[in-house]
């Protein structure tokens, strides 16, 4: 693994906290921890392949920043590509990809993590949709996701979990998709939490409204929100805010998933309490602008639920006498 260090670069408000790893053979005080990266995707139903190549990551430290430019080869084992390239939605749900094995990082606090993506050649980033090929472009050409704490614990697994649906918008005048860092979340493999489950047919059939459109086997989405107690009446779909932009009042969704099917799933989620409604027909969502889509849809099926560290929770709708309510969670 080849590192390079920088200083100087722009500095971003904390974000998240990511618990690392670290040994001390010596008995001496903890300074460095090892790092494995990972790269995973929340499904998206509006493309078959978004294609990225990335060219270096860099973590943004308090003093020398760290520059990685070669990544784990899949096929070899070894540290040895100068590049990678990835279709995000071959690596979906629990799937990830392993493309930084055992960087040694200082412990402290960073400030940032950049991915430097390729987007100026499209046969290295792109996107496949129904009409064929598109460009994919990264502002500035790189993502900012923002800070982390590096803290000397044991040996630290992290995945960057791309949610497409909150950070992939299509750009219709020059026909191109543009990929932001919302909805791109760092988080520490050992604490995430899951969420998934199914939705019964039958309950979508009940509710006129969701009868009004044929999705074709496709009913709309699963939305989780941050917290509990919300105002129902704020909460939306997914929408992107551009920079400079005020911040609307609706309650935007930490993470989507369309119901495939019965199912949805959402993986590598921060511990904590978080509310789960569903939207039938919002199957059509996109980043691009607030749709105004009614959630929930049905209205009853909203439920507030907590998530520890580690736990893979099962929910399915609606809920039964041992359903996934916050109740049942505490007990």
């Amino acid at each position: 693994m080849l590192l390079r260090h920088y200083s100087n670069l722009l500095f971003i408000p904390f974000l998240t906290t990511l618990l690392a790893c670290s040994e001390s053979g010596s008995g001496g005080a903890v300074t460095s921890s090892e790092i494995d990266l990972s790269f995973s995707d929340a499904p998206v139903d509006n493309a078959s392949e978004v294609v990225i190549t990335v060219d270096k990551i860099t973590f943004v430290g308090n003093g020398e920043d760290i520059v990685i430019d070669q990544f784990k080869n899949p096929d070899t084992g070894a540290n040895d590509l100068d590049t990678f390239t990835i279709d995000l939605l071959q690596v979906q749900g629990l799937d990830s990809r392993l493309v930084v094995d055992s960087v040694e990082l200082p412990v402290g606090e960073y400030s940032n993590m950049l991915i430097d993506i390729l987007d100026e050649d499209t046969s290295l980033s792109y996107v496949v949709d129904a009409e064929g090929n598109k460009e994919l472009k990264v502002p500035s050409d790189e993502l900012k996701l923002g800070g982390f704490t590096i803290t000397p614990l044991s040996k630290q697994s992290m995945v960057v979990e791309f949610g497409l649906a909150q950070s992939m918008t299509y750009n219709p005048g020059p026909d191109r998709y543009i990929l932001k860092p919302r909805g791109v979340r760092i988080v520490s493999v050992d604490e995430a939490a899951a969420l998934q489950g199914s939705i019964v047919q039958a309950l979508l059939q009940e509710n006129q409204s969701c009868l009004a459109t044929d999705t074709g086997g496709t009913r709309g989405s699963a939305y989780l929100y941050p917290g509990h107690g919300l105002d129902n009446s704020l909460l939306t779909d997914n929408f992107i805010v551009e920079e400079g932009e005020d911040l609307p009042e609706n309650i935007a969704p930490t993470a989507s998933s369309n119901l495939e099917g019965d199912s949805y799933i959402f993986s590598y989620l921060e511990p904590g309490d978080y509310t789960l409604a569903v939207s039938c027909h919002s199957e059509d969502d996109s980043a691009s602008a607030i749709e105004g889509f009614e959630i929930p849809n049905p209205q009853n099926q909203l439920i507030e639920i907590r998530l520890e560290a580690g736990q893979t929770l099962s929910c399915n709708l609606p809920l039964q006498a041992a359903g996934c309510g916050l109740a049942e969670t505490e007990s």
